[in-house]
């Protein structure tokens, strides 16, 4: 799918056809964090956020009252800061200058019509493959415009 957050519905809907119930936000949650991490076998760096981690940090703009009902329904425009790493790597073009700490270097692109800054180049791959090719190619992982 295009993204994480379809991947969450999609598992909220694959639960609920298969076992009848419905699953719980929250729950979906402690799947893609705690659980995820766990499973990978790299629970000592990830899943949590404490000194000595990955730093791996989604911080959204709320869609919802609940913050896990909120996660569950958004969408990647929603996205206002996202760090891996302990690195930022997209951000919402509002909050840019107090984030930019880094020497790494930033693309202004749109979100889905949202002014965002992303780390690197994502134009660069898409136009070497589409020279390659012969024609514009569109990633549906990267749905970024200029």
């Amino acid at each position: 799918s295009q993204s994480m957050f379809e991947e969450l519905r999609s598992a909220k809907g694959a639960y609920q056809r298969m076992t009848g119930k419905r699953m719980g936000d929250n729950l979906l949650f402690r799947f893609i964090s705690k659980n995820a991490s766990r499973g990978l076998m790299v629970e000592k760096e990830a899943g949590h956020v404490a000194p000595g981690r990955w730093g791996d940090v989604l911080v959204m703009d709320p869609v919802a009252e609940d913050p896990y009902q909120s996660l569950a329904d958004s969408a990647p425009e929603n996205i206002y800061l996202l760090v891996c790493r302990g690195l930022p790597v997209l951000m919402n073009a509002e909050i840019a200058e107090q984030v930019k700490k880094s020497s790494m270097r930033y693309t202004r692109v749109k979100l889905n019509g949202k002014e965002m800054l992303v780390a690197g180049d994502p134009f660069k791959p898409i136009q070497e493959v589409s020279e390659i090719l012969g024609y514009r190619k569109k990633f549906d992982f990267l749905p970024f415009d200029h």
